[in-house]
């Protein structure tokens, strides 16, 4: 059996670590501002 997960039940922690840690990655210059915009709408 699988099962899909819906982004809706990420846990928020989860996501807001996650956007932290994009934010960080962006200001330190290891990533694009296009790579950036992708995994932050991606991650959202």
């Amino acid at each position: 059996m699988v099962r899909r997960v819906n982004r809706s039940e990420e846990s928020p922690l989860k996501t807001s670590n996650a956007l932290e840690t994009l934010k960080e990655r962006y200001a330190k210059g290891e990533i694009s501002k296009k790579e950036y915009e992708k995994i932050n709408k991606d991650i959202s």
